[in-house]
């Protein structure tokens, strides 16, 4: 992705452009078994079910 031209976005798609478009609404902290692929994974959960609470309140 570093060749694609300045104006792109560097994420496309994902977690992180979800919570941009939702208003970028609080999250929960890392857990501190974080960078364990399954529990990185449970968070991940975590954070997209908050980001679509907050976009249900809008």
């Amino acid at each position: 992705m570093t060749a694609l031209p300045r104006s792109l976005p560097r994420f496309t798609r994902e977690l992180r452009q979800y919570w941009e478009d939702s208003g970028s609404p609080a999250l929960p902290s890392a857990p501190a078994d974080a960078h364990d692929a399954l529990a990185d994974a449970r968070h991940n959960l975590v954070k997209y079910e908050a980001i679509r609470a907050a976009l249900a309140i809008r």
